[in-house]
């Protein structure tokens, strides 16, 4: 019988530290065991992974926080009333629209964050 996991709550900021720590781990074994292969017993595809994922250069790549970017949305609902919040990542509190929709009707949505 698998052991089960506990249910206890999260943060998704304590999720994806997980993640990223899983990849880690895995990308650290993954070059050491291309490291430990001799040059003779790699193929093409070998090396392009590792000039591609192992090299410093790669991983130095300045990449923005995914959740403090400006973005848009399009969401299709059913029609009805919806509260619709938006905010910036951290920020105390989100700004919330409140939209009655009939059958057909589209809304454009903008919110100042």
């Amino acid at each position: 019988m698998p052991a089960k996991e506990p249910k206890v709550h999260t943060s998704i900021e304590d999720a994806f530290d997980t993640v990223l720590q899983y990849m880690n781990v895995t990308s650290r074994q993954c070059k050491r065991y291309f490291n430990c292969r001799m040059k003779e017993e790699r193929s093409s595809q070998d090396d392009h992974h590792c000039n591609r994922f192992h090299q410093p250069e790669y991983n130095l790549v300045p990449r923005g926080h995914p959740l403090q970017r400006m973005e848009d949305v399009q969401v299709e609902v059913a029609p009805g009333s919806y509260a619709v919040s938006a905010g910036r990542y951290g920020a105390p509190r989100q700004h919330t629209h409140i939209v009655r929709l009939e059958p057909g009707q589209t809304v454009d949505l903008g919110f100042s964050v």
